[in-house]
């Protein structure tokens, strides 16, 4: 199956909507109680307490710089 065929099955790209935001934002931008829409249209917020996370799913490692932004990988998978 291809890329593009993948990202048209309507769960996957939903699941995987979700996890992404637009524009760049570092750790050092996020705010407690910060609340961001994905891409997906689902409304996610940015807990600080404890370590930073995002609906309380832990940031696992921050600031990964790729080519088209950054990533945050989180531990569980935003449904």
């Amino acid at each position: 199956m291809t890329k593009l065929a993948l990202m048209d099955l309507p769960t996957l790209g939903d699941v995987l909507k979700a996890h992404v935001i637009s524009g760049k934002v570092l750790s050092s931008d996020l705010k407690e109680g910060q609340v961001v829409e994905t891409l997906g249209g689902k409304k996610v917020t940015i807990t600080l307490a404890g370590g930073p996370k995002v609906n309380g799913i832990k940031i696992k490692k921050a600031d990964v710089n790729c080519a088209n932004g950054v990533i945050h990988a989180i531990t569980e998978v935003i449904l």
